[in-house]
């Protein structure tokens, strides 16, 4: 089986709508809540004044926060998939990472 077949099956189209309903339904359940994910945004700021590193860490952001866009093309081109579920992937992982970064003081919340 080639690696294109691997990703145009009923089971990975499967598993990308149900990843784009977890995400989508975690967004739907933030904004009923603590709004977790746009605070994070303001969680960002570097002290000393670090632009590269700010727009860096904004730009993956906006970039995972759109995840659920590419998962949603995704389900109908296979060959999205494997992207999707990688940044998928990345999620926890950089949230994590600036959880660290706000623990080390590299980034610290601007927000009211």
């Amino acid at each position: 089986m080639g690696s294109v077949q691997r990703w145009s099956g009923d089971t990975a189209r499967s598993l990308t709508l149900a990843l784009v309903l977890l995400q989508l339904g975690g967004c739907a359940f933030d904004f009923t809540k603590h709004q977790a994910s746009l605070l994070a945004l303001f969680c960002m700021a570097t002290v000393p004044d670090n632009p590269t590193l700010e727009w860096t860490a904004i730009g993956i952001w906006i970039a995972l926060s759109l995840t659920w866009v590419v998962g949603l093309i995704a389900v109908s081109r296979s060959a999205l998939r494997p992207i999707h579920w990688v940044m998928f992937l990345l999620i926890p992982i950089a949230f994590l990472t600036q959880q660290t970064m706000l623990d080390q003081s590299i980034f610290y919340c601007d927000a009211p």
